[in-house]
């Protein structure tokens, strides 16, 4: 570059910009000129200019020194220190130089206690079960924290050691060159894992992984008042943590047999009681069965058929609740199929009564008085 060339004019700024300043204008033109991200064929010639200007105007002696004598260096010499033009410096470098080292990226690698993972199960219950609550075994299979080692993976009389390798970081550098300067990466150290510990002697029950799997049953109570869907969970009941970390817990998803007798809506039961003609005319008191009881329930005379009637706190407990939903009873009329002799006379005499004293005469349907033709007309 001409030493004539205005270097406070290449960075776009005045004579009286401040430090602060010089250093932003250099990171804005950096990044729109370096040849790594520019393909123009000139930007490397712009690059070396800026590069030049910014490495006089950002030391406070070579800006002194070109502010009086239009060089870095005095009456004498190059104003560029001989070096400041032989490249465009390394982008990670320049990112560096204002964010306080290289560009950084890696994977995250797990350490200290990790949870154990949660457990699911199912179970069925009846509806009387609902009505009462029930106690099941549940079978599970799951890690446990090994009784042989107490966890640790090693054998008797044996702890793990700081990994070497790593000196107990679980991770290691790489630093890597690319389009955009210099990258370092984090990865998981290749001797330990990311453990960041070496078990040199296994516990021969679980080969050093400080857990096995065990088949358990388990009792549980399962609350009155549950419903399709319900899930219940068992804190500490799912698999073991590492590294002494917490337990998980066990999920169970609970499902209840269909019963025909009742259609269920939460707590309510809803069910239907087919009655004699005579009851809904006369009246009566009919007993009705809940899920555990029978209930009596009063008709009045001259219920109509598909009367609804509600038995209160005749249904189901609501779960976590003392109360209980109610029972809803739909009464129709119970036609009979056969009649005894008696029954059918009796049946005639009222059909009379209600025809005013003559018998009922089914209507049938009268002749059209077309005449049929034949086949001749």
């Amino acid at each position: 570059m001409s030493p004539q060339k205005d270097f406070y004019q290449v960075l776009g700024v005045t004579q009286s910009a401040s430090g602060e300043e010089i250093k932003y204008a250099y990171r804005q033109l950096a990044r729109q000129f370096h040849p790594d991200l520019n393909p123009e064929p000139d930007a490397g010639e712009k690059m070396r200019e800026i590069n030049e200007a910014y490495e006089v105007l950002s030391d406070s002696e070579k800006r002194a020194r070109y502010d009086q004598f239009g060089t870095a260096d005095g009456p004498q010499g190059s104003p560029f220190g001989g070096g400041a033009s032989g490249g465009f410096g390394d982008l990670g470098e320049i990112f560096s130089a204002f964010f306080g080292g290289g560009m950084r990226a890696g994977v995250e690698v797990e350490r200290g206690p990790h949870r154990g993972s949660d457990l699911r199960a199912n179970a069925r219950m009846t509806l009387e079960e609902v009505a009462t609550g029930a106690d099941r075994e549940i079978s599970v299979n799951r890690l446990e924290r090994c009784a042989t080692c107490n966890g640790t993976g090693a054998e008797a009389g044996s702890f793990p050691a700081m990994c070497p390798r790593c000196n107990g970081r679980g991770v290691m550098r790489q630093v890597n060159q690319s389009l955009f300067g210099q990258f370092i990466q984090e990865v998981a150290c290749p001797d330990c894992h990311g453990e960041g510990q070496i078990i040199r002697n296994p516990c021969p029950a679980c080969r050093g992984n400080g857990v096995s799997r065990v088949s358990r049953k388990l009792s549980i109570r399962i609350p009155a008042g549950a419903d399709d869907g319900t899930k219940l969970r068992l804190s500490n009941e799912g698999e073991a943590g590492f590294r002494g970390g917490p337990t998980g817990d066990l999920f169970i998803s609970l499902s209840v047999t269909k019963d025909q007798r009742f259609e269920r809506d939460e707590a309510n039961l809803f069910t239907t009681l087919y009655v004699p003609y005579p009851t809904l005319v006369l009246g009566s008191t009919v007993a009705v069965q809940s899920v555990l009881e029978m209930h009596n329930l009063t008709i009045p005379p001259g219920t109509e058929a598909d009367k609804q009637f509600n038995l209160r706190g005749a249904g189901l407990p609501y779960l976590g609740r003392r109360d209980k939903g109610d029972l809803y009873v739909t009464v129709k009329v119970q036609v009979p199929k056969k009649l005894s002799a008696q029954e059918r006379q009796l049946l005639e005499q009222l059909a009379i009564i209600q025809n005013n004293g003559s018998p009922p005469v089914a209507e049938s349907k009268k002749p059209s008085g077309k005449k049929k033709k034949g086949l001749f007309g």
